[in-house]
Formats: C-alpha cells, sequence, structure tokens
C-alpha cells in the first residue's frame, strides 16, 4: 500500500501574513527609490521647488529659520513642512551638492507612503486590495520621481493616505 500525501484543507495551510507581505512590498520600494536617487546625480535645470526645499531646510539646519533663500526675509511661499522634514538630515551631514542625504530622506518617507497606501487599500476594500495598491505605489513613476528630486508631493500622498 503506497502512502499519498494529502493537501492540508485551505483553512489550516498556512499563508504570509498581510504585514509580513506589505513589508516586502515596501522593503522593494525603498530599493527602487535608492536606485532611483543614484541614478539621478544631478539635479536637472530649472526645478526651483527642489532648490527652494534644498536651501531652506539647509538654512534651517543652520539657525536661520524660514527666510528667501538666503536673503533673511519672511517667506510663505513653499508649504514648510518638507523643508521642516529634510532640515535634520541637512543638520546630521551638513551641506551637500548632491543633496544625497535629502534625497534619500525622500526615498525613505516615499517607501513609507507607500506602506501607507496598503494600509488604507486593506482598511478600505481587504487584504488582497491593500497588497495591489501598495504594490502600485511602489512602481507609479508619479511616486517615486518625487522621492528623487525633492518635492513635496511625497509627504502630501503619504498625509493623504
Amino acid at each position: 500500500m503506497v502512502e499519498r500525501d494529502v493537501a492540508a484543507p485551505a483553512s489550516t495551510r498556512r499563508t504570509p501574513r498581510f504585514g509580513t507581505l506589505l513589508l516586502m512590498i515596501v522593503v522593494g520600494a525603498l530599493g527602487l527609490r535608492i536606485g532611483y536617487v543614484a541614478a539621478i546625480k544631478d539635479r536637472p535645470d530649472g526645478f526651483y521647488d527642489a532648490i527652494y526645499y534644498q536651501l531652506q531646510s539647509e538654512g534651517l539646519a543652520n539657525g536661520e529659520g524660514f527666510s528667501i533663500l538666503r536673503r533673511h526675509q519672511p517667506n510663505a511661499d513653499h508649504p514648510p513642512m518638507t523643508a521642516l522634514v529634510l532640515a535634520p538630515a541637512s543638520w546630521a551631514f551638513g551641506l551637500s551638492e548632491d543633496e544625497l542625504p535629502q534625497r534619500l530622506t525622500m526615498a525613505l518617507l516615499g517607501a513609507g507612503v507607500v506602506g501607507l497606501v496598503g494600509l488604507a487599500g486593506n482598511r478600505v476594500a481587504g487584504r488582497r486590495v491593500g497588497l495591489v495598491a501598495a504594490g502600485v505605489a511602489a512602481v507609479y513613476p508619479n511616486f517615486f520621481m518625487n522621492d528623487g528630486i525633492l518635492m513635496a508631493e511625497t509627504l502630501a500622498a503619504g498625509c493623504v493616505a
């Protein structure tokens, strides 16, 4: 008599937990974002917002407060949260010509946004939708491109999620 392997009933099979799968997607998203930051070594000309956020965060790190690009005048041209979030990286790593510390900070936050999108999808429509939403957010160019060029959209997407 030959014994056969009988598949376990669906109710007893172990499937990866939502959190484990979401974490895997977030780690993949972080890898993509770091790769993108490494690939765009030079800032394209004309990105005033990126220049503004970099210089403003460096000004905050140096104790200059919010000023118009080193003119020491009050300023409300851009939302302050991006500069505030980038200021610790500017303070910790000093001035950087290629903005690498700030870009990596935004890449890390962008990966966090992917996780938040997954959690929102899970809450609204279930586990599968949450994982699909996180997967799409991980590779969607309009999400990860802003991380590499220092734009406020990364934080805005996180707040919406």
